[in-house]
């Protein structure tokens, strides 16, 4: 599930494919305010749409460590460490909660879960999408190492890949 806080209407939506990324996106467009979209993001193309102004989403300093503090005056302040880099207004903010569910079918598949007895190893993964695409027709040489024969990590990448055609006109693919 996503929660969305976000009161501007200055772009900022998010855009899904729900019936795979061959088809036509839908879109769940701004201003939203404590609105929710229920859905298994795990298994489904999508994608949040920058927000606010152009000229402020791109910033010097701005890292993957820059956190997020609220300042006594109710603005937004980002920061490296004890440095701040940029200061945004509680009006300029989006507030995204995301939250992931655990489900079963019972409980044993809550055991098999929590004893970690169907646990999927390197082994097991590259097993299975070695005869995947061997089902499918590709001529798969067995990689003596998969996870770094470049080779093997070529035809993988080209035969599995995937990505949405469409964008939804009001919300194009932001290209920088």
């Amino acid at each position: 599930m996503i929660t969305y806080f976000y009161n501007s209407d200055i772009d900022g939506g998010f855009t899904y494919w729900a019936d795979g990324p061959d088809r036509a996106p839908e879109r769940f467009s701004a201003p939203f305010w404590n609105s929710a979209i229920l859905t298994d993001n795990s298994r489904m193309y999508h994608r949040r749409e920058s927000n606010g102004p152009k000229d402020r989403r791109d910033y010097p300093g701005l890292a993957l460590q820059s956190e997020l503090h609220s300042a006594p005056d109710g603005a937004w302040s980002i920061r490296n460490g004890d440095v701040e880099i940029n200061r945004f207004e509680s009006a300029d903010m989006r507030m995204l909660v995301h939250y992931t569910a655990l489900l079963f079918d019972d409980l044993a598949a809550v055991k098999q879960f929590q004893d970690h007895t169907d646990d999927l190893t390197s082994e097991r993964v590259f097993e299975m999408l070695i005869k995947d695409m061997r089902a499918k027709g590709a001529k798969v040489a067995e990689p003596s190492d998969p996870s770094t024969d470049t080779a093997f990590i070529a035809q993988l990448t080209d035969f599995y890949k995937m990505a949405p055609g469409q964008y939804p006109a009001e919300a194009p693919l932001d290209v920088r």
